[in-house]
């Protein structure tokens, strides 16, 4: 399965939630980066956005909660809570 995720620009008041299943009955979307922007007509919010059918959705979650993935997520996080410690990235 692959994810393409786009630039967006979103002008509602509140940062935009980083995984919305409610505001479409058919599409969920997955955000991430999520930046607020200053400019002249007040704030904004710029992110990444994919839109995933439900189907897609549901592949996604039985794929990132599978036993393997999350033991590859849990050594990504230790190397980098390591590198924190040294001082690196």
């Amino acid at each position: 399965m692959k994810i393409v995720f786009r630039s967006v620009e979103g002008y509602q008041p509140e940062p935009p939630d980083e995984l919305d299943t409610e505001s479409s009955p058919d599409i969920v979307y997955l955000r991430k980066d999520i930046e607020e922007v200053e400019d002249t007509e007040g704030t904004h919010w710029k992110y990444m956005e994919a839109q995933l059918t439900r189907e897609e959705y549901a592949e996604y979650v039985s794929i990132m909660e599978s036993p393997a993935q999350v033991e590859v997520m849990q050594t990504l996080t230790a190397i980098q809570l390591q590198l924190d410690e040294i001082g690196g990235i």
